[in-house]
């Protein structure tokens, strides 16, 4: 029995840290937070058995907790005006609270950059306050809301562009942003939710255009986006930037079990990089009415 539960822990250590390049394997490796509270409980059911051996064996497992789970978020408060907000918001494309949701973040003061994904054609109408106020990208009729995405600024957006993939059912916006007589581009994109392993090559194919396009730009850039992928995935494009995964440590953004909502069943798969001229401040998270993922919101300084 002790034989076989060591094993077990090995497969398991195996299948959380794992860099394959597999369909399968990938989406495993997705929960790594999950297989290592498994790694826990495996110590105490070989801690019957083995003592000495079970309490090496937990000890391992609470540093791998710790070092999966530990908070990194600075405690440093911006003071400076300069300061950019992003709000990203997956609302759920069949969301029956999506009015009074919408109505909270127009009242809201505390966004520079609003981000709707998921947002369903059919609840257009309840943009037109916000295009009288703002800048939008995704509520013009020949813009659509591409990918279900909409993007709504305070800041004036001089620049826009859509890149479509695979008869336009995938792709990427980038837009800029005139803040101080300077351009700040955004990347904003939803990958689709690899439940096939069609799905999966598509999502990863695109994180590998966004790269491209990414590199390729001069200016300042942040992408954000509902990536459907954790940032430990071989498929994460980390090299690019700080991630808001660096600035904070991990965080559930989206969870399988939406009445259980917490850092030990939901994965962050909603993300921001940003360039090496920017740093990220105050990530925080909050829930959404209706939605199976939470807001995430994080805070831009230049260096």
């Amino acid at each position: 029995m002790a034989i076989f539960l060591g094993g077990v822990y090995i497969f398991v250590l195996f299948l959380a840290f794992n860099k394959i390049d597999n369909y399968v394997l990938d989406l495993i490796a997705s929960f790594r937070g999950q297989l290592i509270y498994c790694l826990v409980l495996i110590s105490l059911l070989l801690f019957l058995k083995i003592k000495k051996t079970a309490m090496v064996l937990l000890s391992i497992s609470f540093v791998l907790l710790l070092a999966h789970y530990a908070p990194f978020q600075s405690k440093f408060n911006i003071t400076k005006e300069d300061k950019i907000t992003v709000k990203l918001i997956n609302l759920h494309y069949y969301n029956q609270h999506i009015k009074t949701v919408l109505q909270d973040f127009y009242e809201e003061n505390t966004w520079d950059i609003l981000v709707l994904q998921e947002f369903n054609d059919t609840h257009r109408s309840e943009l037109t306050k916000f295009n009288e106020q703002f800048s939008l990208y995704g509520y013009d009729s020949v813009e659509g809301s591409p990918f279900g995405i909409v993007v709504v600024s305070r800041l004036p957006i001089i620049f826009r562009y859509l890149n479509t993939q695979e008869n336009r059912k995938l792709g990427y916006i980038k837009l800029g942003f005139l803040k101080n007589d300077e351009v700040l581009y955004g990347f904003f994109l939803h990958p689709p939710s690899p439940r096939s392993k069609k799905l999966w090559m598509q999502r990863n194919q695109l994180l590998r255009v966004l790269t491209t396009a990414v590199t390729s730009t001069d200016s300042s850039w942040f992408i954000t986006g509902d990536l459907n992928t954790v940032s430990w995935s071989r498929y994460f494009p980390s090299d690019l930037g700080e991630t808001c995964v660096d600035a904070y440590g991990i965080y559930s953004s989206w969870s399988p079990f939406s009445q259980l909502f917490s850092e030990v069943t939901g994965v962050p798969i909603d993300h921001c990089i940003v360039s090496e001229n920017i740093k990220l401040r105050e990530v925080y998270l909050s829930t959404i009415k209706g939605s199976d993922h939470r807001s995430l919101t994080f805070k831009m300084i230049e260096r």
